[in-house]
């Protein structure tokens, strides 16, 4: 996964490992564009929050995605942090340094991040991004 970097220092548990995997892999689909694995990894009710000043939802976000006006190149997650509601909520938090083209223009930041996840049939899914 080229595009898509851990950067930590950190060890992280098996079940930590497995949150960060999924969203290595949602970051990794959103770059491919690979619309079917976003639709399976990325709940229903799924809320992107912040980067546009205001709340995208699943398809908003999925369209965006497909029609080019989000055209991620890179993300590279910096020291996350993986927290237990339970064993079918987690939550990672930390910061991710994404490239990309939005509306055209590209664009490098890094944003305070927090994905929330939700295991349905044994399979962590997320169900929002707060950047």
């Amino acid at each position: 996964m080229a595009d898509v970097e851990l950067i930590s220092k950190k060890s992280f548990c098996d079940d930590e490992r497995e949150v960060i995997d999924v969203f290595a892999d949602f970051q990794k689909e959103v770059i491919d564009k690979n619309i079917d694995e976003l639709n399976n990894v990325v709940l229903n009710g799924f809320e992107l929050r912040g980067m546009f000043a205001d709340k995208l939802s699943k398809s908003e976000f999925i369209s965006k995605i497909q029609d080019g006006t989000i055209d991620y190149s890179k993300s590279d997650i910096i020291e996350p942090n993986i927290f237990f509601d339970d064993e079918n909520n987690a939550s990672l938090i930390g910061d991710v340094r994404l490239t990309a083209k939005i509306h055209g223009n590209e664009r490098r930041w890094i944003s305070k991040t927090a994905v929330n996840f939700q295991k349905v049939n044994g399979k962590w899914c997320i169900c929002s991004w707060d950047n």
